[in-house]
């Protein structure tokens, strides 16, 4: 009875059907997130997208110049 009481209404179950599919297949390293978490904001936002989404440096820089990100060091 503890069991059922713990999953949610089958109704409910079916509405978070793309809420689950958008979650990450697997948590991230928890080192990874504390040394993106040191780095300054327009870094982090570079760094994710080339490394983590793996998008091409051009398609990076287009990203960021359309979040109206400023460049090092201006």
């Amino acid at each position: 009875m503890l069991r059922r009481a713990m999953r949610p209404p089958r109704r409910l179950h079916i509405g978070l059907g793309p809420w689950l599919r958008a979650l990450p297949a697997r948590l991230p390293d928890p080192a990874l997130t504390v040394a993106l978490a040191k780095l300054a904001p327009a870094v982090r936002v570079a760094y994710v997208l080339l490394r983590i989404e793996g998008m091409p440096r051009y398609a990076v820089r287009v990203q960021l110049i359309e979040l109206r990100v400023r460049r090092p060091g201006r």
